[in-house]
C-alpha cells in the first residue's frame, strides 16, 4: 500500500512530473504551480510508492460558494488528481481521493466540487444532482458536488467562484479535456 501524506517543498519537481506524465501535457502541472503560487491550495497530497518516488498527487483549492439567499460557504475544488501511468489502476487515485475528502472534512469545509468522469466520482459521494443548483463555468453530468456539511447544497441556488488560476488561458484547454479515463 502507498503511504499518503501532505506535499513537502522537496516534492514539487516530482509532483510536476507526475502531473505531466499522467496527463501527457504540462497544463495541469502549470495549474498546480499557479494555485500554489497564489496561495489557493487547501490540500495537496502525495502517494508515495514503495520505490520512494511519488506515485500520485491530488490537489484541492479554494472555492467560494455564494448562495442566492445571501449565505456563503468555504468549499474546495478537486483538481487535478494524477497517477503515474505505470502505477495506474492500482487504487492509488481512489486512495488519494478518499484521503483528500477526509482532509477537507477535517478543515471544516462545507463541500467539494469536481469536474470529472461521471462514472468514477460518484463512488466517493459526488453527485451531479447536487451540483445542478450551482452556477459555474460548466455543467452537465461531469460537474459534481459533495456535501461535507449535510444539507449545505440541498434546495439552495448559488454560484461557485474558483481560484483565479482556473481562469488563465492555458487552463482553458484543460477544462475541455478533464473527463479523461479514471485513475
Amino acid at each position: 500500500m502507498n503511504m499518503i501524506r501532505p506535499e513537502r517543498p522537496d516534492d514539487l519537481a516530482q509532483i510536476r512530473a507526475v502531473n505531466e506524465l499522467a496527463f501527457g501535457q504540462q497544463e495541469e502541472a502549470l495549474l498546480v504551480d499557479q494555485l500554489r503560487a497564489d496561495g489557493d491550495v487547501l490540500a495537496s497530497l502525495v502517494a508515495m510508492g514503495t520505490d520512494g518516488m511519488i506515485a500520485g498527487h491530488i490537489l484541492f483549492s479554494r472555492l467560494d460558494l455564494l448562495f442566492d439567499d445571501g449565505g456563503a460557504a468555504d468549499a474546495a475544488a478537486l483538481a487535478p488528481v494524477a497517477v503515474r501511468p505505470d502505477r495506474q489502476r492500482q487504487g492509488i487515485g481512489k486512495a488519494l481521493v478518499r484521503a483528500g475528502i477526509d482532509t477537507c472534512g477535517a478543515r471544516a469545509l462545507s463541500a467539494i466540487v469536481v469536474l470529472g468522469h461521471p462514472e468514477y466520482y460518484p463512488q466517493f459521494g459526488f453527485s451531479a444532482d447536487l451540483a445542478r443548483s450551482l452556477r459555474a463555468p460548466f455543467s452537465g453530468e461531469a460537474f459534481m458536488a459533495m456535501e461535507l456539511t449535510p444539507g449545505i447544497l440541498r434546495d439552495r441556488q448559488g454560484a461557485v467562484r474558483y481560484a483565479k488560476a482556473f481562469g488563465l488561458p492555458v487552463i482553458g484547454a484543460v477544462i475541455g479535456a478533464v473527463i479523461e479515463e479514471p485513475v
